[in-house]
Protein backbone atom coordinates (compact mmCIF):
# COMPACT_ATOMS: atom_id res chain seq x y z
CA UNK A 1 0.00 0.00 0.00
CA UNK A 2 1.34 3.27 -0.81
CA UNK A 3 1.49 5.83 2.26
CA UNK A 4 2.76 9.81 1.65
CA UNK A 5 5.02 11.03 3.74
CA UNK A 6 5.13 14.16 5.56
CA UNK A 7 7.40 16.17 7.30
CA UNK A 8 7.32 19.23 9.74
CA UNK A 9 9.52 22.16 8.88
CA UNK A 10 10.74 24.50 11.88
CA UNK A 11 11.33 27.86 10.56
CA UNK A 12 13.26 28.85 13.61
CA UNK A 13 15.82 25.52 13.48
CA UNK A 14 15.14 25.78 10.01
CA UNK A 15 15.18 21.85 10.01
CA UNK A 16 12.37 19.19 8.71
CA UNK A 17 11.61 16.77 11.17
CA UNK A 18 11.55 12.90 10.94
CA UNK A 19 8.77 11.74 8.40
CA UNK A 20 5.82 10.23 9.65
CA UNK A 21 3.03 8.09 6.85
CA UNK A 22 -0.68 9.00 5.79
CA UNK A 23 -2.45 7.72 3.41
CA UNK A 24 -3.82 11.09 2.39
CA UNK A 25 -3.49 14.63 2.92
CA UNK A 26 -6.63 15.44 4.79
CA UNK A 27 -5.21 12.38 7.41
CA UNK A 28 -1.77 14.21 7.65
CA UNK A 29 -3.87 17.58 8.22
CA UNK A 30 -6.22 16.20 11.05
CA UNK A 31 -3.05 14.87 12.55
CA UNK A 32 -0.79 18.06 12.34
CA UNK A 33 -3.83 19.97 13.42
CA UNK A 34 -4.44 18.02 16.64
CA UNK A 35 -0.66 18.32 17.28
CA UNK A 36 -0.98 22.52 16.37
CA UNK A 37 -4.26 22.36 19.12
CA UNK A 38 -3.55 19.81 21.57
CA UNK A 39 -4.48 22.06 25.08
CA UNK A 40 -2.96 19.21 27.99
CA UNK A 41 0.34 18.94 26.78
CA UNK A 42 2.56 22.12 26.03
CA UNK A 43 4.01 20.80 23.36
CA UNK A 44 6.68 23.27 20.68
CA UNK A 45 3.57 23.01 18.08
CA UNK A 46 0.88 24.10 20.58
CA UNK A 47 3.33 26.76 22.30
CA UNK A 48 4.60 28.31 18.49
CA UNK A 49 2.04 27.22 15.93
CA UNK A 50 3.14 29.86 14.10
CA UNK A 51 6.38 28.34 13.24
CA UNK A 52 5.91 25.08 11.52
CA UNK A 53 5.48 24.14 8.38
CA UNK A 54 3.80 20.89 7.16
CA UNK A 55 5.25 19.34 3.93
CA UNK A 56 4.31 16.16 1.39
CA UNK A 57 8.38 15.23 1.10
CA UNK A 58 7.88 11.84 -0.78
CA UNK A 59 6.24 8.15 -0.62
CA UNK A 60 6.63 5.22 1.06
CA UNK A 61 5.21 1.60 -0.77
CA UNK A 62 4.64 -0.79 2.17
CA UNK A 63 4.58 -3.86 -0.10
CA UNK A 64 8.08 -3.52 -1.88
CA UNK A 65 9.82 -1.22 0.66
CA UNK A 66 10.81 1.72 -1.34
CA UNK A 67 10.75 5.45 -0.29
CA UNK A 68 10.10 7.63 -3.16
CA UNK A 69 11.86 11.68 -2.94
CA UNK A 70 9.69 14.15 -4.33
CA UNK A 71 12.03 16.60 -6.80
CA UNK A 72 10.93 19.16 -4.32
CA UNK A 73 8.62 18.88 -1.43
CA UNK A 74 5.09 20.53 -1.40
CA UNK A 75 3.51 22.31 1.00
CA UNK A 76 0.80 21.36 2.65
CA UNK A 77 -0.57 23.55 5.09
CA UNK A 78 1.06 26.10 7.73
CA UNK A 79 0.71 26.04 11.81
CA UNK A 80 -1.48 28.89 11.21
CA UNK A 81 -3.82 27.88 8.94
CA UNK A 82 -4.96 24.98 11.68
CA UNK A 83 -4.19 26.64 14.67
CA UNK A 84 -7.46 27.16 16.72
CA UNK A 85 -7.35 30.28 19.08
CA UNK A 86 -9.13 30.35 22.62
CA UNK A 87 -9.84 33.91 22.22
CA UNK A 88 -13.53 34.37 21.40
CA UNK A 89 -15.88 37.15 20.61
Amino acid sequence: MLKYLYSIYDQKAKIFNPPSPFLTNDEALRWFGLLVNDKQKQTIFQVAPFDFEMFCIGSFNDSDGLIISLDRQELVCRGADVYVSDIKN
